[in-house]
């Protein structure tokens, strides 16, 4: 029997890309109950004559869809986003800004966002994936954070209730009472969501965080002034969820996409033995060179400081020049957390700190760009295993003092 599944599915396919219908030929006759009474011959002229016949409409469909649901687009070209001049932004209800680390989308952008929600007395809520993020995004911008009254739940939800304007991790959202959702629709008018790909597609498995993503679109939803995504890497999945949004229109969206990235000109090395990583490292620090060293690895079996003083031994640097940090440690040094950027820079020029190691729990990140401290290479170590392309290059860009 004759199969008519074929021009169907040549017709779907060619709709997302020609390119690929070879490749489903190839598969397709390898499964008898599919070919049907077909030959090889008759299959590739469906594919010819699907692609020619079909290539004429889908340009007009591209067209006509893009007209009817194209998002207004802005690019940029700043490494500090404060120079750009912002007057049009608030003309726009939905907002998505690209833009690499290190550009200033704190000071340069989510401050406007500050200033256009003080005149008319309007709260603002800004979330992050991260503590580390959300304490320096409190700190540069003048604002609470959810840790201000204490990290148990009894402080979160003090701020949650109290503040004007809020800094806090999406992960934090499940402590809202339905009361107290229904009263943050009303307060917060502005919702911003930093590292927005990190939170839409979250740094495990998406399911973990559902209650907390399902409530963040129900205060979005109800947002009656604006909703801005921002991140490095955002894309079309990122932008699709911001399409979610219950009351979103197209005509009142726009995508500013920043084109100046700090590793424009950047060198990028790709190691498949920790072996040769290890060496590049410690011929690297024996050049004299500075390195910000961030790893998956925990140091609750002593594996952080092992690292350290295995690279030490290596390089002969002083204790001063060496510096790690865990959870514990980063707990106990109060001034890297809140001031990472002078505390950094104070560590490099009066210290001669060549080497600072850093882990995904020490909460640790700094955004400042400094002429005389900063560091020469930024190096990535999955000792786990758990980090895709796309984290890793997150991670080095997030050594934003590097200059790699």
């Amino acid at each position: 029997i004759r199969n008519e599944i074929f021009p169907l599915l040549f017709q779907r396919e060619t709709f997302f890309g020609g390119a690929h219908i070879p490749f489903m030929i190839d598969n397709m006759i390898k499964h008898e109950d599919l070919v049907g009474d077909r030959d090889k011959k008759n299959l590739t002229a469906i594919s010819n004559w699907a692609d020619k016949k079909l290539l004429k409409r889908i340009r007009m469909d591209a067209a006509d869809y893009a007209i009817k649901n194209a998002w207004k687009i802005k690019r940029l070209s700043y490494l500090n986003l404060a120079d750009n001049d912002w007057s049009e932004l608030f003309k726009h209800k939905f907002v998505a800004l690209r833009s690499d680390c290190g550009t200033n989308k704190s000071k340069g952008v989510l401050a406007e966002v500050i200033a256009e929600a003080n005149k008319h007395d309007a709260g603002v809520l800004i979330l992050t994936p991260l503590v580390s993020c959300t304490e320096q995004l409190a700190n540069h911008l003048g604002i609470a954070h959810y840790h201000k009254y204490g990290e148990e739940q009894a402080g979160k939800r003090r701020a949650i209730d109290s503040e004007q304007h809020l800094v806090m991790c999406y992960q934090s959202l499940q402590l809202m009472s339905p009361r107290e959702r229904n009263e943050l629709r009303k307060h917060y008018q502005y919702i911003c969501v930093d590292e927005a790909s990190q939170v839409t597609r979250s740094w495990t498995d998406p399911t973990d965080f559902q209650r907390e993503i399902e409530i963040l679109f129900d205060l979005m939803d109800a947002a009656t002034e604006q909703v801005m995504f921002l991140c490095a890497d955002i894309d079309s999945h990122t932008l699709w969820c911001l399409e979610q949004i219950e009351n979103f229109d197209v005509e009142s969206a726009v995508l500013y996409m920043n084109d100046a990235s700090w590793m424009r000109d950047a060198t990028v090395f790709d190691y498949q033995r920790t072996e040769e990583f290890l060496e590049d490292v410690i011929a690297s620090l024996k050049a004299g060179k500075r390195v910000a060293l961030f790893t998956t690895m925990k140091d609750d079996k002593g594996g952080l400081e092992a690292l350290s003083k295995f690279l030490q031994e290596h390089t002969e640097l002083a204790d001063s020049q060496l510096r790690w940090y865990d959870t514990k440690q980063s707990r106990q040094a109060p001034e890297l957390r809140y001031r990472p950027n002078e505390t950094l820079a104070r560590w490099i020029l009066e210290d001669d700190l060549r080497l600072f190691i850093a882990s995904p729990w020490a909460t640790v990140g700094w955004d400042f760009l400094h002429e005389d401290a900063h560091f020469d290479e930024s190096c990535v170590l999955d000792s786990l295993g758990c980090y895709s392309a796309q984290k890793m290059k997150q991670q080095v860009r997030r050594m934003r003092t590097s200059r790699i």
